[in-house]
């Protein structure tokens, strides 16, 4: 997985608007991602984007797995699931509270 270091001066402001909160990694830092092209990953701290990576033709998955390995998660959207049954159960947990 090729890395591309910023250099802390990009605000989160310079994220596309498209992308989502993919989820924070267990040091707190926030991930964002960006489907479609460019396929993209930006992680943010402080306010500030601390890393910015293409993913090219990887899936979201191989990021995913990668943040879980070194760093694990606070919180994360479950993408991998089919939209449907994340949405049942978001309502079910919903329901549960």
């Amino acid at each position: 997985m090729s890395t591309t270091q910023t250099s802390g001066q990009e605000s989160i402001d310079a994220i596309p608007r498209r992308a989502y909160q993919l989820g924070i990694d267990g040091d707190g830092r926030t991930h964002y991602h960006r489907p479609g092209s460019p396929h993209r990953v930006w992680v943010v701290e402080n306010g500030d984007v601390i890393h910015d990576q293409h993913l090219g033709n990887e899936r979201i998955t191989a990021w995913i797995d990668h943040v879980d390995d070194h760093y694990g998660w606070r919180e994360r959207e479950q993408v991998e699931q089919p939209a449907g049954e994340a949405l049942v159960e978001t309502i079910v947990a919903g329901l549960e509270s």
